[in-house]
């Protein structure tokens, strides 16, 4: 099993100290603290720490490998995948942070991402990751062809990939799935006695506020007050989040995973969207939650705006990003409440070494459900 795997599988047996709750066949019926504050974990690439009152999880999409809690830099093309360069064999280790070159033999060609012998039998096909190779009729050497962005090659045919690889889900309150390292199935697994599934980190104790039979002591009554007009938008759910935009004039549908979040501490608003090996992340940071507007590069201001780019293409060593924009214009629609909408638009160029050369992108629009 995978280290980020064993990670998730793991993280039903967390346990917090002076845990509350009746006895039952393997634990407390429910527990007044769901973690310890501070503590840190992966959930697959995802950082998750303790919040301070110990009842949930600050979540931290990393966009690069997962590490004790913390994101580090991914170094080489897509963990766990390989890639032809020549007639070499490029290696990504599991965790993103280092690579491995193999070379063919004489009588082999590298295609997709592994050594294949010549002569071969005409038709025969061989998968890697995102691609497949098929010896030609000739049987003389092999002939590589791409899936598409949200599709991986599995026995011999491009197939959708129908999760987020490795991610963790709630099926119902009891219930969790966890997406295999292809992302083409989920497993699903019960959380068992004294646990409840809670959405992108799975099964945990079960939080005595959310059992009535054992209700919070100490609990002030609430206010019934209706808070003050627009203090906190109203949440609107809509069925299909939507990104993309127009990178040096080809259309890219990020159809593999979007996702947005806030990070209260530092103020700062993530949109992540990936479509297959391509990724934007926009950050705004300096913004006040709930806030909305238009920001440029030409305006400056509090808010602070970053907009990155990889392409699919091999990072410089060391590098997380392969492009940055210069020039940017983002305008915020909707910044609603955790399971609302994050909505807006945004364009500019983005360039990969500090304005020589210039990328446009236009057209970039989200729509998306904030997680937290």
């Amino acid at each position: 099993m995978k280290m980020k795997q064993l990670l998730v599988a793991l993280i039903g047996l967390w346990m917090c100290i002076g845990c509350g709750g009746d006895s039952g066949p393997s634990g407390p019926a429910c527990v007044e603290t769901l973690c310890e504050p501070g503590a840190k974990m992966c959930v697959g690439n995802v950082a998750a720490t303790c919040t301070t009152d110990g009842l949930s999880f600050d979540l931290n999409p990393c966009g690069s490998p997962c590490q004790d809690g913390e994101c580090i830099p991914q170094k080489c093309f897509h963990p766990g995948h390989s890639r032809c360069e020549g007639n070499d064999v490029i290696k990504c280790n599991d965790s993103g942070t280092a690579s491995s070159t193999k070379a063919c033999g004489s009588d082999e060609t590298c295609a997709a991402g592994q050594c294949n012998t010549v002569p071969c039998t005409p038709g025969a096909v061989v998968c890697g990751w995102r691609e497949m190779a098929t010896c030609n009729t000739a049987g003389d050497g092999w002939e590589n062809t791409s899936c598409g962005d949200d599709e991986i090659c599995t026995n011999g045919a491009c197939v959708a990939q129908t999760c987020t690889p490795d991610s963790l889900n709630c099926v119902d309150e009891g219930n969790q799935a966890l997406c295999n390292a292809d992302g083409t199935a989920s497993l699903k697994s019960g959380c068992g006695y004294g646990k409840a599934c809670y959405e992108n980190y799975g099964c945990q104790p079960k939080l005595c506020s959310l059992n009535p039979s054992n209700p919070p002591t100490d609990v002030a009554e609430p206010d019934v007050t209706a808070p003050p007009e627009d203090t906190k938008p109203t949440v609107e759910l809509e069925p299909l989040d939507k990104a993309e935009a127009v990178v040096d004039g080809e259309k890219i549908e990020f159809k593999s995973y979007q996702t947005a979040y806030y990070m209260s501490d530092d103020s700062d608003l993530r949109i992540i969207m990936d479509a297959g090996l391509q990724k934007i992340e926009i950050s705004l940071k300096g913004l006040e939650e709930f806030d909305v507007g238009r920001w440029t590069d030409a305006q400056g201001g509090d808010v602070q705006v970053s907009i990155m780019y990889n392409d699919g293409s091999p990072l410089p060593e060391g590098a997380q990003w392969k492009y940055v924009t210069n020039e940017y214009d983002v305008e915020l629609l909707k910044f609603q409440a955790p399971g609302g909408r994050i909505k807006g638009t945004f364009m500019g160029t983005f360039t990969p070494d500090g304005g020589n050369t210039n990328i446009p992108f236009t057209d970039g629009y989200f729509d998306i459900k904030r997680d937290n």
